[in-house]
């Protein structure tokens, strides 16, 4: 139990980055070189290099080789937009309850 408890924390920390979710973002929309990423995103190619080796150690993307150079995907792109959706849906939820609280942005 405690085992799955501490993946499921270490797997919330993967999504907690706002640039890991905006590569993954991207790459829900196809697969991309790391280029590409750097072009998309104006971070520096060591910068995405870096969070793209967390994504792959974690599981969420493949590398594969394309010519000279390496493309990443997504390696469930059901299983990600279903989480994607469940963080957005918390999001709105939260929101909800701070306006009827009288407070302002979550």
């Amino acid at each position: 139990m405690m085992d799955q408890v501490v993946k499921t924390a270490e797997l919330a920390a993967i999504f907690s980055n706002e640039l890991r979710l905006l590569i993954i973002a991207k790459l829900l929309e196809n697969p991309l070189i790391v280029n590409d990423i750097v072009e998309q995103t104006g971070k520096p190619q060591a910068v995405i290099s870096k969070q793209l080796g967390i994504l792959k150690n974690a599981g969420i993307i493949k590398c594969c080789p394309d010519g000279r150079c390496r493309k990443y995907s997504l390696t469930d792109s059901a299983i990600i937009k279903t989480i994607l959706d469940s963080m957005e849906n918390l999001k709105s939820k939260i929101a909800s309850i701070a306006n009827a609280d009288g407070q302002e942005g979550v």
